[in-house]
């Protein structure tokens, strides 16, 4: 068992989204979460980890296609938050290395045809280690979830039919 270090790593966090969910983790997150940040450009990298003053041993530089790399940095957290995308292309290996490494996963994919593989693929891994892998968490979904509020309020209770 590897050591988790880390209670969360946020992958692609110098995205439009992954910018924001950082900032939000610093604004918000308590003292005690050890938290970090993970893309494939250093500079950007340093630029996003300067705003918000994470250390440099809270840093990584990952090619999400390239599976040694993730795995490194995945089997270091408890969580893994991604807003790598299109999920399609670069989502597949953090969804293995969560799967191998017991680590639990989140992104904001809206990608069903993606997540549907990647269930058909890891699905047994995830539960042999324990990982939760939860997709479809924001953002792409927000819509879809919105619709299903809006339309569940138009509802009163069930009437009988005489």
């Amino acid at each position: 068992m590897s050591d988790k270090s880390f209670d969360l790593i946020l992958f692609g966090a110098t995205g439009f989204t992954g910018q924001r969910a950082a900032k939000y983790l610093n604004d918000n997150a308590p003292d005690s979460l050890k938290w970090g940040i993970a893309a494939r450009n250093p500079s950007k990298v340093s630029r996003i980890a300067e705003t918000i003053a994470l250390p440099k041993d809270r840093q990584f530089i990952v090619d999400t296609t390239i599976k040694e790399q993730v795995e490194t940095v995945v089997q270091q957290a408890k969580i893994v938050i991604t807003t790598v995308g299109p999920f399609s292309l670069y989502g597949e290996e953090i969804i293995a290395a969560c799967a191998k490494f017991g680590t639990h996963y989140l992104d904001i994919t809206g990608e069903v045809g993606f997540i549907r593989k990647m269930k058909d693929l890891y699905e047994e891994d995830a539960i042999k280690s324990g990982a939760l892998l939860i997709p479809f968490s924001g953002f792409d979904s927000v819509p879809a979830d919105l619709a299903a509020l809006l339309i569940s309020e138009k509802f009163s209770e069930p009437k009988k039919l005489s």
